[in-house]
């Protein structure tokens, strides 16, 4: 069983995020609107509503992959150290709602290192998190979808326009999802359904 710290996971991205020398995306974090964050879903039947939980939060990461197309990370996290990633390619401005498969395998860097951020491939993630009441320290099991266990982002609304700091954008991405994961060593499955998010984010 693959298990790794948050705090690990977190170092990763940063990392990551320097290396690609991209500009990467960040939420707004005013106190006012962040809570207009919205993403939700059923976790094998049960509502999971992290962006209203006390200690939740709910983000968007954006990055310009090229011929005026964007990688697209959704993130986030709830109480019982629980977490939801949704990773896309290739997501352009739209007038009408535009579907985004999701069934990729997910790349073997993502499976060593947890770095889930600027990939050419769409897929999903599920970290059933506990606390290790050795160390008392979050652990991570973590399901990915694949070739076989699939799914499907909807995304309706996707803007951006310049912020109020020169050479920054902010914007709002929305729209639905759904995905089927398998954790990889013991086969277990989870399936996240009715998923709904709308996001601001700052680039």
């Amino acid at each position: 069983m693959k298990i790794v710290s948050k705090h690990f996971l977190g170092i990763s991205i940063c990392i990551l995020t320097i290396l690609s020398g991209c500009s990467k995306a960040v939420t707004y974090e005013d106190p006012v609107n962040y809570r207009k964050d919205v993403f939700n879903c059923l976790v094998n039947g049960t509502r999971w509503d992290p962006a209203r939980s006390p200690d939740g939060f709910a983000k968007a990461y954006i990055i310009n992959s090229g011929n005026d197309e964007f990688f697209v990370t959704l993130d986030a996290g709830g109480p019982g150290h629980n977490y939801v990633s949704v990773h896309i390619t290739g997501v352009r401005f739209a007038k009408g709602p535009v579907t985004y498969l999701i069934n990729q395998d997910v790349p073997q860097n993502v499976l060593d290192y947890f770095v889930a951020t600027v990939y050419p491939v769409n897929f999903g993630m599920f970290d059933d998190g506990w606390i290790n009441s050795n160390n008392n320290s979050p652990m991570h099991k973590l399901h990915f979808t694949s070739a076989e266990n699939t799914g499907e982002v909807i995304i309706t609304k996707f803007t951006m326009e310049p912020a109020p700091m020169p050479g920054t954008f902010r914007g709002t991405i929305a729209g639905s999802f759904y995905f089927k994961a398998l954790h990889p060593d013991t086969n277990e499955t989870v399936n996240i359904s009715d998923g709904n998010f709308e996001i601001e984010y700052w680039k």
